[in-house]
């Protein structure tokens, strides 16, 4: 398998952010910024972090343990991705 890169993660995420946003009647006006928190900028809320996560795990097909991922950055773009590649490519 191809190793997976912060920017798949990122793809996937905005992919994510889109059609939550779609189901409210919203739409995404730019790309997300790595600076983005998605729960504090309103893109998602709580249960949608969850949503995410499973998403996430499903797209790769690997559990990931978030145990271990400072929580205040849990929603930020840039550590979200990057955390979810490296644990995806752990063999």
């Amino acid at each position: 398998m191809e190793k997976i890169t912060p920017e798949d993660v990122k793809r996937l995420v905005e992919s994510f952010v889109k059609e939550k946003l779609a189901d409210q009647g919203r739409s995404l006006t730019e790309d997300l910024r790595d600076d983005c928190d998605l729960l504090i900028d309103g893109f998602i809320d709580s249960l949608g972090v969850l949503e995410l996560i499973t998403r996430v795990e499903e797209a790769f097909q690997k559990e990931i343990d978030f145990e271990s991922m400072d929580p205040e950055k849990l929603t930020i773009v840039k550590y979200f991705c990057e955390f979810v590649s490296v644990a995806v490519n752990k063999a």
